[in-house]
């Protein structure tokens, strides 16, 4: 029977607003189209008949939309102005949205470069939510993605619960985190003033000599009669104990967002210690010797600096070292003093470091943020605080070279490293060169100090000297040699105070001498007669070697630095000409190679011929990596010199036709076919099968970071080059190219790749382009390559439109609409789609029902993977059913299983999922999607691919949001611990489904990555002790039984979390290595070796699954 029609002539607007819930339902949570929504509201639901552009109205009406637009993020930034830059929520259509990426559309849409300072009006479906400065307990909103506070789970009620969940909430009170909260609760006496607004005032009233002081001295036993669930509110204040302790937790536990920049809203956890906690009582819990402070202070003492709230900064500091001064003696603790130009903090940290260090714990002093000494005393510098540099290097020119350890930072290096910035004249968005006064003021007191010109460059990661990496140790370039190369007019600041300028050997005597010629290089050689002959020739090849190295080897895709003095190589090389060989295994091809990429980026220099000739007479080899790379824009200029000295092209010139191709050079091109270059040869890639043709390179090469190996020597080169325009591949096929399609060899895939790149190059907003791309594209299908069906195992034509997949969208990619003109082109010209994993990717772009239905009836497979033929790791091999199901489609999933989709579709590939582990990952929580899966049969238990997470693990990931689905799951079947969740619940740090696990029989030493190594591993210091008390050990035991545990912390720099497990290791009478002493000097490094995921099984593919071809992003390098 038809479902009954509504009256048409009844109040039609309040018909709208009585379906508001179907349609939102239809229109926003299963993203249906306008078509589907009239589609199914007149079929379904007895709507009347109405037209498309009715619907259209009338949901903008409801405020049923599913984008912003640009003018809607003014008022929503005003708004944010408005409430004092403090934490915001927002809420579109009644969902969350990140706050990170409501700032990313904010700085989009210009909103803050046009501020009102007016109230204005939000849009009617955006809400937001700004918690009040008097945040109380009940008011706290934590983010929505955050697991609840733990403590609130154990103030809960126990009735009704068995012993052992009682004991589970129970044990909650002794984390780290509630113990504070605890002591707070108890302890914490009214102080004199409300809020201490600045650091004098502060500093007279709060003295560690003040024995009056309530708060001087107390300690705390943890009672738990005292337990109360109440909050001792501070009257008067802002403040109070449960509020700041839950900020506390969200920072000892890695849950508050950390924003560097300055003008990024603060998270509300660090606003609320830094902003609304009286400073009176901040700067006592810091003293605290807790856990859960320790974890906290890195994080709040980085914010303070990167605010640049110098009081703030200075008393946090003080206060910590006071008690605990190990907490701070850090490298990046020095490099904040110096962002926010704390001298008096920097010197009690140098003091402090000097105690430790004198006491034997360098491993306490040691560098943990990479360049943190030699940033700070940059960061000094750039912001003009002399003194503070002094000291610093004044510190590391007294330090004991009996104490130094491996890796510690030396005053030469810390001189080394000064020269460095300046000579590249900024240090991050200051300007450091010789006309900021402060700059040759400060490098005359170094050189005053000691700092020596002369020394040799030290070999110490802060210096990047790849040019010198050849170079033995007696003759590596001197501090005053580097810096002629890199600044001119630093070296001519330091030239003076150089000893060996004047008598000795050196880089710049010999470069200059050799640009005025042979004669004067050898003149300047024998006026320096403390080397001998051997010796100076021997300097002259070293010299030569690291001049084509400084000049050509770069590790960016700018070739800015390529500048060669083609006549100081001349006369070099005539200098050199008598040595039977180059030392080491910079041979003379590749500075063959060297000087031909120079004077392609230069010009040919009339020098360059006699170059070439003395390297070629000195046994360089012209192979096919010199000859490409002589390729110019115009000309052939380089071509024809190599030409002269007997280069095979025939055999070498395949890859430098690609080249000329490319850079539409018809010259070359003719000249490389006239030398005998096969237009229709295949070219093979190093160290694989993969082999390509001449064409199919000339399009697919682009940007391409390009590996080398001329006789022995490796280095890479970078070179970006244009796609081949339309004229060029039409002149190519006028000089007899072959663009058919041979099913015997391998050309058939490689023109499919020729294709995939002309398709992915298509720009729709340049016309010109477009027509250009668009011409190369229909001469390619009208050559009929790909009309028949291609092998199971090479990739589909239609899948190349989407290259990044459907895990993410990449910046610039072509969206839904954009694609479907193309398909559709593709499907007229009878491109093969029975084997096509296209589907997969139209339903999950959101593409309309009547074009998915065009595919479906071109004869694709319902349950074809996509990805086929291609391999990798981020290669997404999903099935239609498993992408509707991952983006929370009832509709799809309904049309699918209909259409004969397979609901228990086994998960492939690396992050596979099968359809009811889509529908629970992700957070979508549709929960009637994955009843509707498990109705029709879907294996709550099926196993994930490698990489990937079981349905029961993809609800607890998503956490406390998720705890009906999880509850779900466990009474419809799934097994909690095949493989574990609890390691899952135990990542993300929440209690509350860790216990709902441990409920229901989780083993909290299952097999496998143990649950105890993912709360260290990810900084959840309250769940690490947690596990500990309920006897969790680590998956690599060692001989204590947390081995791996204590590794994986300190691998993540969690030094806190090590400690505790130290700590619950010792209690309990454990002993081992791992217990003493860090894990960097370990003598036994096995447990680096240990897995991290050890019961993922293996990819389930076969090399004929995978097929033999890359993915379209990772085919070898050319």
């Amino acid at each position: 029977m038809p479902p009954r029609r509504h009256r048409l002539d009844g109040p039609r607007d309040d018909l709208w607003k009585e379906n508001e819930t179907t349609l939102r339902r239809l229109y926003l949570k299963e993203h249906r189209t306008l078509k589907d929504v009239k589609k199914v509201m007149e079929s379904e639901h007895g709507f009347p008949k109405t037209p498309l552009s009715t619907y259209e109205s009338k949901l903008r009406d409801l405020g049923l939309r599913k984008k912003m637009k640009r003018k809607d993020w003014y008022p929503v930034y005003q708004h944010y102005v408005n409430s004092g830059n403090r934490h915001t929520a927002m809420y579109f259509n009644g969902t969350r949205i990140p706050w990170d990426k409501a700032w990313k559309e904010i700085r989009r849409s210009g909103a803050r470069e046009s501020i009102e300072g007016s109230a204005v009006a939000l849009p009617t479906d955006v809400i937001m939510r700004t918690p009040s400065p008097a945040l109380v307990a009940q008011n706290f909103l934590p983010l929505y993605y955050l697991p609840p506070i733990p403590w609130h789970l154990s103030d809960a009620p126990l009735v009704g619960l068995s012993p052992e969940a009682m004991f589970l909430r129970l044990r909650l009170y002794d984390i780290p985190s509630n113990l504070l909260r605890i002591e707070m609760l108890n302890k914490v006496q009214q102080p004199a003033a409300n809020t201490l607004p600045e650091s004098n005032e502060l500093r007279g009233h709060y003295s560690s000599s003040d024995a009056t002081n309530p708060m001087t001295e107390y300690t705390l036993a943890h009672q738990p009669a005292a337990i109360s669930p109440q909050v001792s509110k501070h009257r008067g204040g802002n403040w109070d104990v449960d509020t700041l302790s839950s900020a506390l937790y969200r920072l000892a536990n890695a849950e508050a967002e950390y924003y560097t920049n300055p003008e990024e809203p603060l998270d509300e956890s660090i606003d609320v210690i830094l902003n609304q906690t009286p400073k009176y009582i901040l700067l006592k819990m810091l003293e605290r010797n807790s856990p859960t402070v320790r974890a906290s202070v890195e994080t709040l003492v980085k914010k303070a600096s990167d605010l640049g709230r110098k009081d703030d900064f200075r008393n946090m500091i003080e206060a910590v070292a006071r008690r605990h001064p190990e907490w701070v003696i850090g490298d990046g603790y020095l490099k904040c003093a110096a962002r926010v130009g704390c001298f008096d903090s920097c010197r009690l940290l140098l003091q402090l470091r000097m105690q430790h260090r004198s006491k034997g714990d360098h491993h306490l002093c040691r560098c943990r943020y990479g360049f943190g000494y030699v940033d700070a005393v940059s960061e000094y510098l750039a912001r003009g605080h002399v003194e503070c540099v002094k000291m610093l290097y004044q510190h590391a020119i007294g330090l004991d070279p009996t104490l130094l350890q491996p890796g510690d930072i030396t005053a030469h290096e810390i001189f080394c490293c000064i020269l460095e910035t300046v000579a590249s004249g900024f240090y991050k968005r200051f300007p450091l060169d010789l006309g900021n006064l402060v700059v040759p003021q400060t490098l005359d007191w170094l050189l005053d100090a000691g700092a020596d010109v002369d020394l040799p460059l030290p070999l110490c990661k802060w210096l990047k000297v790849l040019y010198a990496r050849y170079t033995p140790l007696n003759w590596r370039p001197t501090t005053l040699d580097h810096m002629f190369f890199n600044n001119v007019e630093v070296y001519s600041h330091l030239v003076g105070r150089s000893t060996k300028a004047v008598t000795e050997l050196t880089r710049p005597g010999v470069y200059l001498s050799a640009k005025k010629g042979v004669d004067s290089l050898r003149i300047y050689l024998l006026s320096r007669s403390s080397h001998t002959p051997a010796q100076q020739d021997e300097f002259v090849d070293i010299f030569l070697a690291e001049e084509l190295l400084r000049r050509t080897e770069t590790h960016t895709r700018t070739e800015s630095h390529t500048i060669l003095d083609f006549n100081v190589i001349h006369a070099l090389l005539h200098q050199n000409v008598g040595l039977p060989e180059f030392l080491w295994n910079l041979n003379p091809s590749v500075m063959l190679y060297c000087v031909v990429r120079a004077a392609v980026v230069q010009g040919v220099h009339p020098a360059v011929q006699h170059i070439i000739k003395i390297l070629v007479h000195k046994g360089a080899v012209i192979g096919a990596e010199v000859i490409d790379r002589a390729v110019e824009t115009k000309g052939t200029v380089l071509l024809q010199i190599l030409s002269s000295y007997g280069a095979d092209f025939r055999e070498n010139g395949a890859s430098a036709l690609c080249t000329a191709a490319q850079l539409d050079n018809y010259g070359a091109v003719d000249l490389l076919l006239d030398l005998g270059v096969d237009i229709n040869a295949t070219l093979g890639y190093p160290n694989t099968r993969e082999r390509s043709t001449i064409l199919t390179e000339a399009f697919g090469r682009n940007y391409v970071p390009r590996r080398h190996e001329i006789c022995g020597h490796k280095f890479y080169d970078y070179n970006e080059r244009p796609h081949i325009r339309s004229a060029m591949l039409e002149y190519l096929v006028s000089r007899q190219v072959y663009l058919g399609a041979d099913s015997s060899k391998i050309i058939r895939q490689q023109f499919l790749l020729l294709v995939t790149k002309q398709i992915q190059s298509i720009d729709f907003e340049d016309e010109l382009m477009w027509a250009q791309t668009l011409g190369n594209f229909l001469r390619l299908l009208n050559a009929e390559l790909l009309t028949h069906d291609s092998p199971s195992t090479k990739p589909c034509l239609l899948e190349a439109l989407f290259p990044s997949g459907f895990a993410y969208v990449q910046e610039g990619e072509r969206t839904i609409s954009q694609i479907i003109p193309i398909i559709e082109l593709m499907l007229e010209y009878g491109i093969p789609t029975r084997q096509s994993g296209v589907l997969t990717h139209l339903i999950y772009k959101g593409a309309p029902r009547d074009k998915v239905q065009r595919v479906l009836d071109s004869g694709v497979d319902i349950n074809a993977y996509s990805g086929r033929g291609l391999r990798g790791r981020y290669v997404w091999r999903y099935t239609p059913i498993q992408a509707a199901a991952s983006i929370g489609s009832l509709g799809w999933v309904q049309f699918l299983l209909r259409m004969g989709a397979d609901v228990n579709r086994p998960a492939k590939g690396y992050y596979g999922r099968t359809a009811l582990q889509a529908a629970c990952s992700g957070g979508h929580s549709n929960i009637d999607l994955i009843k509707f899966l498990i109705e029709n049969g879907a294996d709550v238990n099926a196993l994930p691919s490698k990489g990937s997470l079981t349905a029961l693990q993809a609800a607890c990931d998503d956490g406390h949001d998720n705890i009906d689905l999880i509850r779900f799951l466990i009474e419809n079947g799934a097994d909690v611990n095949a493989p574990p969740s609890l390691r899952v619940a135990a990542r993300r740090g929440d209690f509350a489904v860790v216990i709902l696990l441990l409920e229901n029989g989780a083993d909290i030493n299952a097999p496998g990555l143990s649950a105890l190594d993912e709360a260290a591993e990810n900084g959840k210091l309250d769940m690490v002790q947690f596990l500990l008390d309920s006897g969790a050990f680590s998956s690599y035991r060692g001989e204590s039984g947390y081995r791996g545990a204590i590794l994986q912390a300190e691998s993540k720099w969690h030094w806190v979390i090590a400690d505790i497990i130290r700590q619950h290791a010792l209690k309990n009478g454990k002993s081992g290595e791992e217990l003493s002493i860090p894990s960097s000097e370990w003598k036994d490094d096995s447990s680096s070796k240990y897995s991290s995921d050890l019961d993922s099984r293996d990819e389930s593919e076969t090399e004929s699954e995978m097929g033999s071809n890359a993915g379209f992003e990772d085919l070898p390098p050319f």
